[in-house]
């Protein structure tokens, strides 16, 4: 199991992406920072706790931290999940099981990210009864 403890919440899906003046999209400064801060983290912690890359399956738990009343967007928080690829995982289409849970109450924000892998038996029997 991996943790990785981010001191800021990922930026609202509504905010990632700008667009330039023919159309094309870009991630904003926002977003930039925010990916480049959880790489770091991660990279940090993969040495840390020992963390050994595999091509199986992940199982990704987002905690998101937040002040009683917050109205954060972090459903779809495809940022994190790209921020973590090469790092933590191979790729992203590893997630198969990605849980977000919204933590209200505190008087800060804070990502906090439980990476489990799973072993192809887990995989089959998280799928048996489909």
């Amino acid at each position: 199991m991996l943790r990785i403890s981010i001191p800021m919440l990922p930026v609202s899906v509504n905010n990632q992406y700008g667009k330039g003046k023919y159309g094309n999209q870009y991630l904003t400064k926002e977003s930039l920072v925010y990916r480049s801060m959880v790489a770091s983290l991660a990279r940090q912690a993969v040495r840390e706790q020992k963390w050994l890359m595999s091509g199986e399956f992940v199982k990704l738990i987002a905690l998101y931290v937040m002040p009683r009343g917050c109205r954060q967007d972090v459903n779809n928080d495809k940022l994190t999940a790209d921020s973590l690829e090469g790092i933590v995982y191979k790729n992203d289409n590893q997630i198969i099981d990605y849980r977000a849970i919204k933590i209200f109450g505190t008087n800060y924000k804070r990502t906090i990210l439980i990476i489990k892998t799973l072993k192809k038996e887990a995989y089959e029997q998280l799928t048996n009864n489909l």
